[in-house]
């Protein structure tokens, strides 16, 4: 039986491609289908982390709260430095990557605060 309500994991698919539309159609990125499943394995380990989940319910500031996040995607990017150097080089563009964070944090955010 199916239901009506949209799964969780669909909502994070559905935001991480309008990510990924809004920085190719705003900056011409280029960020193709095997971006968006590195994306995704991004998410799951942010979802993963203990951690920023905790920080991201505690007690902290709003700009304490997006400068973690901010931190921990920062930290995600890095590993593709060695592995996927052309997405490390498209996310961490100048123009793109406050825009990629900015957003990507927003959806975090939301979805934290159902969790």
């Amino acid at each position: 039986m199916g239901t009506d309500t949209p799964q969780p994991q669909d909502d994070a698919r559905d935001f991480l491609s309008h990510i990924i539309k809004v920085l190719n159609d705003t900056y011409g990125t280029n960020l193709t289908e095997d971006d968006k499943v590195d994306i995704e394995r991004m998410q799951e380990r942010l979802n993963q982390n203990a951690g920023l989940r905790d920080f991201m319910h505690g007690d902290n500031s709003v700009e304490n709260k997006r400068y973690k996040f901010f931190k921990e995607v920062d930290d995600l990017l890095l590993d593709f430095v060695n592995t996927k150097l052309d997405l490390y080089k498209k996310l961490t563009d100048p123009r793109v990557n406050p825009m990629f964070k900015s957003k990507w944090y927003e959806g975090y955010q939301s979805q934290a605060e159902q969790m």
